[in-house]
This record gives C-alpha cells, structure tokens and sequence, in this order.
C-alpha cells in the first residue's frame, strides 16, 4: 500500500485564515484548510487519485484507521467533500481493504498499512508545517502529533502497548 500527496498542490489559505492559523479551531482545520491531491495505490487497484482532499482531515482520518487497524478493530476511512468510504478490516497479520465505489477488495499486512500511514502522515503534516509554521502553534497539530506518534510507535514496536501512551 502506498499513500501520497503531492506537495505542490496544496491550496493556499486565504489571508483571513492565515492569520488565526494558531488559533483556528479543529473542525475548521480539519475541513477548511489545505486542500491537497492525494493517491493511493495497492497492488489490486493500482493508483487512484483523490483531487482536493481535504489534508489534514484525511490524515486525521487515515491516523485513527491504521491505529484501528493496529489494534485489531475494523475501521474506516471517509472523504469530507463525498460519500467515497475505504473500509479496513483486520484478520490477523493482514487487512482486507474495500471501497465502496468498487466491489474488489485488496489485503496488505498491517504492518504494511501502518507504515505507509506513518510516511504519508509525516510527510503532509512536516510538508504544511514548512510551509505554514504557525500551524505549530494550534493546539490540533499537537493533537495530529500525538496520534503520529503513537502511530510511530506501531511502526517500530510489535507491542500493543505503545497504544495506550
């Protein structure tokens, strides 16, 4: 599995946001905030390309559905701007991965899973943050922070204790 974005894309908020961006609330980040194309590939779908997600809802997102998926529990992965839904559902070492615009599913391991949403996460929150440093100031990047690293964690460890920290 593969996640990405392409940096370049990001919509540049406008000056009224940029100017509470320490301040903005979670909701409004989340969903009106940095607007990026993003693509995700697996070996049975190939890639597929998600124009004008909504970034740091969709890391959001992608954080609690790999961790879900880390734990054991099923999860899911939805887009703001639509109905599209990525189901994950874990069996073991491996996650069957559905989209409910297509009936073909596909499985990684969920290490796999878990190691493709810590890159794309890192690299979109360390991408804004470059770009828009006040945005370390908010209070919902400590948050995104605090989910990558407990997501990191999983990535590094076989121990479902580093969940709980």
């Amino acid at each position: 599995m593969e996640i990405h974005f392409v940096p370049a894309s990001m919509k540049r908020p406008t000056e009224q946001q940029l100017a509470c961006l320490d301040r903005a609330s979670a909701m409004d980040l989340r969903y009106d905030y940095f607007f990026v194309n993003i693509s995700l590939s697996m070996r049975e779908f190939g890639r597929e390309n998600f124009p004008g997600t909504p970034a740091l809802d969709f890391v959001y997102r992608v954080l609690a559905a790999a961790e879900n998926a880390h734990r054991g529990i099923p999860g899911q992965i939805s887009f703001t701007e639509n109905d599209l839904l990525i189901s994950l559902v874990p069996d073991g070492t491996e996650v069957t991965v559905t989209r409910s615009w297509d009936p073909a599913a596909a499985t990684c391991s969920v290490d796999d899973l878990v190691a493709a949403s810590c890159e794309f996460c890192k690299d979109l929150i360390d991408d804004t943050v470059r770009k828009y440093p006040a945005f370390q100031g908010n209070p919902f990047f400590s948050k995104l922070q605090k989910m990558q690293a407990a997501l990191s964690c999983g990535c590094q460890a076989s121990s479902r204790d580093c969940w709980s920290q």
